[in-house]
Order: C-alpha cells, then sequence, then structure tokens
C-alpha cells in the first residue's frame, strides 16, 4: 500500500513538474479557435452617400465572418503609417506596439482577404516601419516589435511576406522572457511563424533579422488560453 501511494505521489509531482516547467515553442499551425485579423482603412470622405464609418465597419464584420476560416477585422486610422492599433475588445484584446507596428498599404506578396470591398475601403498590412510615402520620414530599418493582450494567450502567429530582396531573414519571438530561436525565412515565399506557450502569455517581442529588419505581415492571429 505503501508502495502504491509513493508511486502516485511520484507520478502526480513528475506531472506537476513538466506542467511547470512548459517553455514557449514554435509551433506550424494555430489551432482552429483562433480569432485572426486583418487590417483595413476605411475613408468616410470616400464612401458612398449616406453610408457611414460604422455601417461599412459591420459590412466588413459580416463578411469576412462568412468566410471559411473566418476573419475579423481590425481598424486603422489611417491608411499612411496608421499606428496604435487595436484589435478585438476586452479581455481578448491585441495591442500592437504604438510607434512600433504601422499600417502598409503598399503592394506586397502577401494576398488580401477574398472579398469585395465598397468604394474608401482599403485592406492593409502590418509592418515594423513607416513608409516613405508622402511627407513623413520612412525608416531604414524595422523596429522592434511589442505586442500586449488585454487576457492571456496561448499561441500567436501570423503570415510574413519576406521580400523578393532578401531584406528579411529570419522572425524570432521573445514571450515570457525567453527568447526562441530565429526561424529563418525564404525570400519571396510568404510564410507563417507562429509561437505557443501553455502557460499563457500576455506579451510578446517580435525581432525580424535580416539586411533591413523589416516585415510586412497578414492575418495575425491568437489563441486564447481559455480556448487553448
Amino acid at each position: 500500500m505503501r508502495t502504491f501511494t509513493f508511486l502516485a505521489i511520484l507520478i502526480l509531482y513528475a506531472g506537476l513538474s513538466l506542467r511547470v516547467q512548459a517553455a514557449p515553442v514554435m509551433v506550424p499551425a494555430l489551432r482552429d479557435t483562433a480569432d485572426t485579423y486583418t487590417l483595413f482603412y476605411i475613408d468616410p470622405k470616400r464612401l458612398d452617400s449616406g453610408v457611414s464609418v460604422a455601417q461599412e465597419q459591420a459590412i466588413l464584420t459580416s463578411q469576412l465572418a462568412a468566410l471559411s476560416p473566418p476573419l475579423k477585422p481590425c481598424f486603422a486610422a489611417g491608411d499612411l503609417n496608421p499606428s496604435n492599433i487595436r484589435c478585438g475588445k476586452g479581455n481578448t484584446q491585441m495591442q500592437l506596439g504604438t510607434s512600433e507596428v504601422f499600417g502598409y498599404d503598399l503592394e506586397t506578396l502577401l494576398i488580401g482577404a477574398p472579398i469585395t470591398v465598397a468604394r474608401g475601403v482599403r485592406e492593409l498590412w502590418f509592418s515594423n516601419f513607416m513608409s516613405p510615402n508622402g511627407t513623413i520620414p520612412g525608416d531604414s530599418v524595422g523596429r522592434l516589435a511589442r505586442i500586449h493582450f488585454t487576457g492571456r494567450m496561448a499561441q500567436f502567429g501570423m503570415l510574413v511576406d519576406p521580400g523578393l530582396n532578401a531584406s528579411l531573414a529570419s522572425i524570432q519571438f521573445i514571450v515570457n522572457g525567453q527568447a526562441l530561436p530565429p526561424k529563418p525565412l525564404t525570400t519571396g515565399v510568404v510564410q507563417f511563424v507562429g509561437v505557443e506557450d501553455p502557460q499563457g502569455f500576455t506579451d510578446l517581442t517580435i525581432i525580424a533579422g535580416g539586411v533591413t529588419r523589416a516585415f510586412v505581415a497578414d492575418k495575425l492571429a491568437f489563441v486564447p488560453l481559455a480556448n487553448f
């Protein structure tokens, strides 16, 4: 009886120990319970007469929800280097670092959402640099990109365009104070990069490696710990 009790305690302790020692790892895909966001800008001056921004946001939300897999819209405040981007609400909001992550409106290798948008609606990409367009000075290299979540997440991922000129060579995540090995990227191929930590996290850092260390991304996604 004592031997059985000792073994049971040992097995329980080993299980708890493994759970405590769980560490973040790179993953090839996220679970089906992920919330996946794509970025849009709605220009109120170019919408059809009688259509409000709120109405167009509702239309976009419905269009994206009908896709398989479904997407969710994230709305930027402008189409030229918008920052302070917030996606979602409540305890599942993703807050992209102010002056660290911007909207990018030029052509990339990324493929947008398969929907028809109204006049005045533009799909943007997420980037860690300022575009040189217009009068705002651009960046010669990409910036450190930090993301904060209002609730605990178990997974995060995104599609990345590494460019055609090898400007982006790798993506690295820092989660819960642990830096994962950089994931090499192939020039000219859109790739998924993702991270998982079963203990959950509220903050992560994205470090891009390469000549310019600049990335352009789409379909930023996360899985709340409660849905993991």
